[in-house]
């Protein structure tokens, strides 16, 4: 994955998150599983199942119950989509040649944050 130039520049690219991993995640715990594919839509998806659902339930008498089913199902969706939708960008940016998208670094950057490192201690 590490790609090492004649200039001593290291890049590294995103690994690929498994789309099978993002639906067992989802299946089994809902919006936590989502962390693994989407942190925002996570948290949304926290926000509706912990308090709007509850308050619509609430409010119809538990009726809104039922809605959790479909909150589920969209936590799955949301998740691969997510994942497909995050290693299609990677991959482009890899058949493109642009590293943008990829975490970049220098060794000679490394090199200068260790020797700070070590005339300050």
């Amino acid at each position: 994955m590490n790609q090492q130039s004649n200039n001593g520049n290291v890049t590294v690219a995103r690994p690929a998150k498994s789309m099978v991993v993002a639906f067992l995640l989802a299946f089994f715990f809902g919006p936590l599983g989502m962390l693994y594919s989407t942190v925002p839509g996570a948290l949304i998806m926290l926000a509706i199942n912990a308090i709007a659902i509850p308050i619509i339930s609430l409010a119809t008498f538990g009726m809104g119950w039922f809605l959790y089913v479909p909150s589920w199902l969209t936590c799955i969706l949301w998740s691969m989509l997510a994942v497909r939708g995050r290693d299609r960008q990677v991959w482009q940016s890899i058949r493109q040649g642009d590293f943008a998208g990829a975490a970049r670094t220098t060794i000679d950057a490394l090199d200068n944050d260790a020797s700070r490192d070590q005339r300050g201690n």
